[in-house]
């Protein structure tokens, strides 16, 4: 991997599949308004829910975030801490690259992993070439360093114009709460940060969406399918809210020249 981070055959359909991951905080399988108690947390509506969404993650400051279909929807893993030092680990799964991994940590973003078969390069995080400039190939790099949970979060409450009635639901064993909501996808991708990997979609105007939050508001899931079409599916998933994440720079590590 001399010139660019896209350093194996396998690793490059990474960049396809993460446009068809972007849709996950688009919309969701067509079912109607969900009805339903809220368990133990609070019940919203379409000028309350994600102002209290947005305003639980602001006193957080790392997540553990799954990105998929919902066949597959752990396709790519990424924990990410924003707080004093940031940090970032990310691993791709079988459908896209086979296990690269990207890690944001000592001011340094390094590239390798199985995909590569653990050879590792690296780049300076403030270098130009991981935004995919002066020609340099960084494949799915900018995507993944560009993971910002709680811009995400807000920008999606921009694009909400209708939330429905709560309903108790359960998650991978966790007690929450599900809403059905409507998008605007236009209004919502405006507030997004030009990298982010949700502005690599195909999605109509306005989409129908399932959003999951846990009785502090978090969220845990959001999840879509457009009509019949399996392939325009996604799920993003969001749990291990406030636990370190600990990312260490791999030994061996080689400077991109």
């Amino acid at each position: 991997m001399r010139s660019s981070f896209r350093s194996t055959r396998r690793a490059a359909p990474a960049t396809a599949v993460l446009a068809t991951l972007a849709l996950a905080l688009g919309g969701c399988s067509g079912t109607d308004g969900g009805s339903g108690e809220s368990g133990d947390g609070a019940s919203y509506d379409v000028e309350t829910l994600l102002p209290a969404v947005r305003d639980a993650v602001a006193d957080e400051e790392s997540v553990h975030v799954t990105l998929g279909t919902l066949e597959s929807p752990d396709d790519v893993e990424v924990d990410v801490s924003w707080g004093d030092e940031p940090v970032l680990a990310a691993v791709t799964g079988d459908r896209t690259g086979a296990g690269l991994e990207v890690r944001r940590v000592g001011g340094r973003v390094y590239v390798g992993g199985a995909a590569t078969k653990d050879r590792w390069r690296y780049l300076e995080e403030d270098d130009p070439r991981l935004r995919g400039e002066q020609g340099f190939d960084a494949g799915v790099v900018p995507i993944l360093l560009a993971v910002d949970v709680p811009t995400e979060l807000a920008a999606l409450e921009a694009g909400v114009t209708e939330v429905g009635e709560p309903a108790a639901d359960d998650v991978a064993g966790e007690e929450v709460t599900r809403y059905d909501v409507t998008l605007d996808t236009k209004a919502w991708l405006a507030e997004l940060p030009e990298q982010s990997i949700y502005r690599v979609m195909d999605v109509p105007a306005e989409l129908d969406a399932e959003l999951w939050i846990d009785e502090d508001s978090r969220p845990v899931q959001l999840a879509y399918q457009v009509g019949d079409d399996e392939a325009r599916s996604a799920q993003v998933g969001w749990s291990a809210w406030g636990e370190p994440v600990e990312v260490e720079a791999p030994e061996g590590a080689k400077p991109v020249r």
